[in-house]
């Protein structure tokens, strides 16, 4: 990999290295504490975060050093809001001959963020550029008082793209109002309680 001269600057500087200690490994602040147990090594299979945290999995850790090296990683900021730079993210992913696998929006659906108009919307602008197997995935904390458990719902492109960004946010609210109530479920796939609604 290369990097630029201020690039290696930054990552030379202890000032960085201590900004991401405090602001990342080890702030339990962060999300009204959300975040308390992804910094916590896992001691069981089922402990929040179990092996999705690659600061204690050498595995992941090493896949995504090889995909850093490999330059298979690249970023890019745009505002999900706004249509023309959803379309200029999908005309470049198609120009690149790239074609998305999951898109993770995170807790962004939730009405404290974004909400579920929003998120609708721009699910649907997105799923014009992504093949019927991609995932679109989006978590919900799950409803237990004294673990940070998160609980993923997913619908695939296959079901977005038949359908407008009213009807994708109606699912949206469905799963969020159903694993508000229910602290057991971990996962959901195109679940029957939404897409048949």
């Amino acid at each position: 990999m290369t990097l630029n001269e201020q690039d290696k600057a930054t990552l030379a500087d202890p000032r960085s290295w201590t900004f991401w200690d405090k602001a990342v490994r080890n702030n339990t602040g962060a999300w009204s504490s959300a975040f308390e147990h992804f910094h916590t090594a896992p001691r069981q299979p089922d402990d929040a975060f179990a092996g999705a945290d690659y600061l204690f999995d050498d595995m992941l850790y090493q896949r995504l050093r090889q995909l850093a090296k490999r330059s298979r990683i690249w970023a890019r900021t745009l505002d999900l809001r706004h249509e023309q730079e959803v379309r200029a993210l999908c005309t470049d992913l198609q120009a690149k001959g790239l074609k998305p696998g999951i898109v993770d929006t995170s807790n962004v659906p939730d009405a404290s963020e974004a909400g579920s108009v929003a998120a609708g919307q721009y699910l649907r602008w997105f799923s014009a550029c992504a093949p019927d197997d991609t995932i679109f995935m989006s978590t919900e904390r799950a409803n237990r008082p004294s673990v940070s458990y998160w609980s993923y719902y997913a619908f695939s492109n296959k079901f977005l793209k038949a359908h407008d960004a009213a009807v994708i946010s109606r699912w949206i609210d469905i799963e969020i109002k159903k694993l508000k109530v229910d602290s057991e479920t971990r996962a959901l796939l195109n679940d029957p309680d939404a897409v048949e609604h």
